[in-house]
């Protein structure tokens, strides 16, 4: 799941795995296309790495 906003002068971005019990946030004081894609590239790494299968204990 996750959800997104903007107030054109920055934008976050929260994405939730209720699976894994995880949650991200992240936040950026830049609004605009740019700033979208770099905070979904943020959010798609961390997912990545952190509800991977191969990332228990992590």
């Amino acid at each position: 799941m996750s959800h997104s906003g903007s107030n054109t002068m920055w934008f976050c971005t929260v994405w939730i795995a209720p699976k894994k019990g995880l949650g991200f946030l992240i936040a950026t004081n830049v609004g605009g296309a740019a700033a979208a894609e770099a905070c979904d590239e943020v959010a798609v790494a961390l997912v990545r790495r952190y509800c991977s299968p191969d990332s228990a204990g992590r």
